[in-house]
């Protein structure tokens, strides 16, 4: 049976491991004097991934959305999250290949590297690269689609709570129905007592 703290651990090391491509883009970007168009749009496509994988870190951290998954995990969605660990495995991989092939393409220390250079060397692994950006997009669409789902269990988490107590929420309902302005915020505030 797949853990849900597994999955918080690994969405939390596929967020480091993001960080660490997206710092070494940078980085390849301040060393070349005319830029490579294509490094900040890759950039910010690693950047999304990490925000997602971020919330759902933060997701399985909570104990009422992991307590929901728990008890859905039947057949096809157990082993649905089983692959989306394996995802995020495969993910930190794919990233820690980026920074490699960014790695041979941008090294030149501190001195800034020529663009005819970068240029000669950007050429050999083109493919390549062109190949880690359309992984980490199918891995950025994949998470988003986890995380859609994270969300809901989080419905189904909120409907159970009306369902439990639907006098409080019907009580809460009907106090605003009968005062339309506290509904709207206007309540003994010093602006309304002036009018």
């Amino acid at each position: 049976m797949i853990e849900p703290a597994a999955i918080a651990t690994a969405s939390a090391a596929a967020v480091a491991a993001c960080q660490r491509a997206s710092r070494h883009i940078a980085d390849s970007l301040d060393r070349v004097e005319s830029g490579d168009i294509n490094l900040p749009v890759f950039k910010i496509e690693i950047d999304s991934l990490g925000g997602i994988f971020g919330s759902i870190s933060v997701k399985f951290s909570d104990s009422a959305i992991t307590t929901a998954i728990q008890q859905s995990l039947v057949g096809c969605e157990e082993e649905y999250w089983r692959n989306v660990k394996r995802s995020m495995n495969d993910c930190e991989a794919t990233l820690e290949r980026v920074e490699d092939v960014l790695r041979s393409i941008y090294q030149g220390g501190v001195r800034p590297v020529r663009h005819g250079t970068l240029q000669a060397k950007s050429e050999q692994r083109r493919r390549e690269i062109g190949l880690l950006k359309q992984h980490i997009s199918m891995y950025r669409k994949t998470m988003e689609l986890s995380l859609e789902l994270i969300r809901v269990y989080n419905l189904g988490i909120v409907a159970d709570a009306y369902i439990q107590f639907p006098a409080i929420t019907r009580c809460k309902r009907h106090e605003e129905s009968e005062n339309p302005a506290r509904r709207h915020g206007i309540g003994n505030s010093s602006s309304a007592r002036l009018v």
